[in-house]
């Protein structure tokens, strides 16, 4: 019974947020720290302001703000988690706004973007310096 409930629930809110919005976003995939393609309709505003959010909190939080563009598309490079649902919101310089669907963040083979995360090379890298450094200094005592 709960999960019907949720289930309605989330399916009315999808349903409200596609015909509250003014124009189209592509829902694209998108892979941690790859380059990714964004596009909406054009609506012939002056510049379009893009963010991503996360799909269960779209109004309140602002994962990414990809500032304010003149065109209608923009590659930009995520530092969202795997796993992260996420949408696109654009909002054009007539107060029109697009929303794209719900998008979960795949894994890639890079995690250097990351905030907090290190290269697997850099880390590798400072290793083996520090092997060797150790190495070395247990030949000369």
């Amino acid at each position: 019974m709960y999960s019907t409930l949720v289930s309605v629930a989330l399916f009315s809110a999808l349903a409200i947020q596609g015909a509250l919005a003014d124009f189209t976003v592509v829902t694209p995939e998108i892979t941690q720290c790859e380059p990714v393609h964004l596009s909406w309709d054009d609506t012939g505003a002056k510049s379009y302001n893009v963010i991503i959010v996360p799909n269960d909190d779209p109004c309140n939080e602002v994962l990414a703000d990809l500032g304010d563009h003149t065109i209608n598309h923009i590659t930009f490079t995520p530092t969202l988690k795997e796993g992260a649902v996420v949408m696109v919101s654009v909002l054009d310089s007539n107060d029109q706004e697009g929303w794209s669907g719900a998008i979960t963040v795949k894994k890639g083979s890079d995690t250097s973007c990351l905030p907090g995360a290190t290269s697997s090379s850099a880390a590798s890298s400072t290793a083996s310096s520090s092997s060797v450094a150790a190495l070395a200094s247990a030949g000369t005592t």
